[in-house]
C-alpha cells in the first residue's frame, strides 16, 4: 500500500521560513502521499488584538466568537495558508492551500461557551478524505487550515491538532507526525524513542508521563484504534530531521506492539 503521511505544523517549522522550506525538501523526497495540516495560533492573537478582539481560553482551548470568526478565516485561511504554501512551492512541493471546509473535508460540532452560548470553537464531527485523495491522485500536497464548517454551515474554528488527527485517522494514514518545539516524550530527561499503549499508559499511572503530554499520548493512542500506523511526536530542526523522525531515530514514535 502506498504511505500516507500526515504531517500537524507546528514550532519553528511553522514560523521560521528558512526550517519550512528544509521541511518542504524533505517532503518531496518522501514515498507515497503527504498532507500538512497547519494552526497559526499567536499569529491569530496578535491580529485580533489590533483588530480589538481579546483571545478568550477556557481549559487551553481558544474559544472563538462570532465577531473573531472572521479574523480567523481571514488569517488562518488567508495569510498563513498562503504563506505556507508559497514557501513549499519554492521548495519543490506542488503545494495547495484548502481548508477544512473545501469540500466538506471536516465537519464541526460547536462548542458552547462559558455562559451556555454556542461559539465559534468547534470538534470535529467527521472528516470526509474525498478531496485529499483526488488532489493526491493529481500529484499534489494539501496544506490545509483548519477552519472548518459545522453541519448548518456555520463558520468554525478547530483546533489544527483535532483536524489532523481526524482527517490521519479518515485516511488510515501511515505515519501521523505533529511537529512542534518538543522534543518528544521524555523521561528522566530522555527522549523516548517508541511507545506502545501499555507503556504509554503505565508510564502517565506512574506520573512518569505528565501535563499536557498525557492527552497528546492519549490522542495518539486513539488515533492507532483508528487505523493510524505509527503516531511521531518530535521537533523539526532541519534537513533529514523528517526520515529521522519516520525511522524512529527522532523524536517519540508510538505504536501497536505486533509494529514494534
Amino acid at each position: 500500500m502506498t504511505p500516507i503521511t500526515l504531517l500537524k505544523l507546528g514550532g519553528v517549522a511553522a514560523s521560521d521560513t528558512a526550517v519550512l522550506a528544509s521541511l518542504g525538501r524533505d517532503v518531496a523526497r518522501l514515498e507515497g502521499s503527504a498532507a500538512i495540516v497547519h494552526g497559526g495560533g499567536k499569529e491569530l492573537t496578535q491580529i485580533s488584538q489590533r483588530l480589538g478582539h481579546d483571545a478568550t481560553f477556557v481549559n487551553g482551548i481558544r474559544m472563538t466568537n462570532e465577531a473573531e470568526m472572521d479574523v480567523v478565516d481571514m488569517v488562518l485561511g488567508g495569510l498563513v495558508n498562503k504563506r505556507i504554501v508559497r514557501t513549499l512551492m519554492q521548495a519543490g512541493l506542488r503545494a495547495v492551500g484548502v481548508s477544512g471546509a473545501d469540500a466538506g473535508m471536516v465537519t464541526g460540532n460547536q462548542l458552547h461557551g462559558e455562559t451556555g452560548a454556542l461559539t465559534r470553537t468547534a470538534t470535529v464531527l467527521s472528516a470526509e478524505p474525498t478531496l485529499l485523495r483526488d488532489l493526491w491522485a493529481g500529484a499534489y500536497t494539501p496544506v490545509i487550515s483548519p477552519v472548518s464548517a459545522s453541519e448548518d454551515g456555520t463558520a468554525v474554528n478547530i483546533n489544527a491538532d483535532d483536524v489532523a488527527l481526524g482527517l490521519a485517522e479518515a485516511t488510515s494514514s501511515t505515519y501521523l507526525v505533529f511537529l512542534s518545539d518538543v522534543r518528544g516524550v521524555v523521561i528522566d530527561g530522555d527522549v523516548v524513542n517508541s511507545l506502545t499503549p501499555l507503556m504509554a499508559e503505565a508510564q502517565i499511572a506512574s506520573g512518569e508521563i505528565t501535563g499536557g503530554m498525557i492527552p497528546k499520548v492519549r490522542n495518539a493512542i486513539g488515533a492507532l484504534n483508528h487505523g493510524v500506523r505509527h503516531v511521531v511526536i518530535g521537533n523539526y530542526e532541519g534537513s533529514g530531521d523528517l526520515e529521522r523522525l519516520l525511522e524512529g531515530t527522532k523524536g517519540t514514535t508510538i505504536l501497536n506492539q505486533e509494529d514494534e
